[in-house]
């Protein structure tokens, strides 16, 4: 993420990376927002505990309803795509002309396609294992890409830049992928395929 001066958080739970963001000068405030109320107040014992509370203005808040000021940077992550989705179609207004970083659960390709429909760009994406999964963070921020249907479904940035969990990634996507039943399946196999023989 690019170090700003104001950040959200949207779907912090117990607050841990708007903590990590603000410890390690990310921003130097942020926006922390849960609709409950139970998680946000996890979120502010943590804030207390690491003596952050200072720089975080903590909000019970249905998506983005909780940015009431310009922020360089809006975070939301561990959701689905559609979760995702739906917050950002509620809330375009509030994004201005913030960087959005995005990991989805799931449906990654879903999420490009929507980003890139909407008119934002994929800037940066990176790629993290923890145990036997692998995550997908997407950066994008407003201006109009045209994408290719390969880069949609394996990402722009990851196609170009090729990196080092590239090949153990796709190799467990395509597993992922015979347990799946879609119609549209064959034709990502077969540029995942394509991809792990370069």
């Amino acid at each position: 993420m690019p170090k700003v001066p104001v950040a959200a958080e949207i779907g912090a739970d117990h607050g841990m990376i708007s903590a990590y963001l603000v410890a390690h000068s990310l921003c130097e405030k942020i926006i922390v927002s849960d609709i409950s109320a139970a998680s946000l107040e996890k979120a502010k014992r943590l804030f207390a505990l690491r003596g952050l509370a200072d720089r975080a203005i903590f909000h019970v808040s249905d998506g983005l309803d909780a940015i009431d000021q310009s922020v360089g940077a809006i975070v939301i992550a561990g959701m689905g795509a559609d979760t995702v989705q739906h917050i950002l179609e509620k809330g375009l207004d509030p994004i201005g002309d913030a960087s959005l970083i995005l990991q989805v659960n799931s449906h990654v390709h879903k999420l490009r396609c929507w980003l890139s429909e909407h008119g934002f760009h994929i800037e940066a994406e990176r790629l993290v294992r923890e145990d036997r999964r692998y995550y997908v963070i997407v950066r994008a921020k407003r201006g109009t890409v045209e994408y290719s249907g390969k880069q949609l479904l394996l990402g722009p940035c990851f196609l170009e830049e090729m990196p080092p969990l590239w090949h153990e990634y796709l190799a467990w996507r395509k597993a992922c992928m015979h347990q799946v039943r879609r119609l549209d399946v064959r034709q990502e196999l077969e540029l995942i395929d394509e991809e792990m023989m370069k």
